[in-house]
């Protein structure tokens, strides 16, 4: 199984999970889950040869969570 299809059969895993939850937040949390797995699919699909978590991505990156941060911060 290559990445993209791993990502792929994880990501229906979790989705299948959170539908069997009562929490709230917790079926939220894996449907968020389940979309970045789909997300990093995606990624892999269109050529992604490394991925990082944006915490670790420069401060300049756009999809630093970093950059988002501070933007939230100075917004409110």
């Amino acid at each position: 199984m290559d990445a993209a299809a791993y990502c792929r059969a994880r990501a229906k895993e979790i989705r299948q999970l959170a539908e069997t939850t009562f929490d709230d937040a917790l079926r939220e949390s894996l449907r968020a889950m389940a979309r970045d797995y789909h997300e990093l699919a995606e990624d892999l699909d269109n050529g992604a040869t490394a991925v990082r978590h944006p915490d670790l991505l420069p401060e300049w990156y756009p999809n630093s969570s970093t950059r988002h941060r501070r933007h939230d911060r100075l917004a409110s």
